[in-house]
């Protein structure tokens, strides 16, 4: 077996054009408006500049060095991951969640997986979250790291 090095740092300026890719990677049924790559700079730097972002926390998720996905907290608490395709079903994510839940302690954390995405769902039952509920084909769950303690 392969030892691989994953890390995760914060977003920085110079991530907008990956990020931007990973952006136009989603699965188009995710619904997701698009945007362009100026649009994408400017909500990378809103971010870094801490102008009224939805985000509390962005981390890219490095592999070996290499950028492989990026991870992000809402100010409600709410996870999203992704992944480039060729990082997928590695262990990868899983890690990077841990390392994630370190980095950015909550008394709790949400997620929304839109109900096809089976690939999300079992990552994040593997990690403990609980099912909470279902709306427009999107299920939501919790996670409470108090339990671990």
């Amino acid at each position: 077996m392969i030892s691989t090095l994953i890390t995760l740092r914060k977003v920085q300026p110079k991530d907008s054009d990956f990020l931007y890719l990973l952006y136009n990677q989603r699965d188009p049924r995710r619904n997701t408006p698009p945007r362009t790559s100026q649009e994408n700079e400017e909500f990378v730097l809103s971010y870094i500049t801490r102008i009224h972002h939805y985000y509390s926390a962005w981390y890219i998720v490095m592999v070996d060095n290499k950028r492989a996905g990026a991870y992000t907290i809402t100010r409600d608490n709410e996870t999203g991951s992704w992944l480039l395709p060729e990082y997928c079903n590695k262990g990868i994510g899983y890690e990077a969640y841990q390392m994630l839940f370190k980095l950015e302690p909550r008394n709790h954390y949400t997620v929304k997986v839109e109900a096809w995405d089976k690939r999300t769902q079992a990552l994040i039952d593997k990690l403990g979250f609980t099912f909470i509920r279902s709306y427009n084909h999107t299920l939501t769950y919790s996670y409470d790291p108090t339990f671990l303690t």
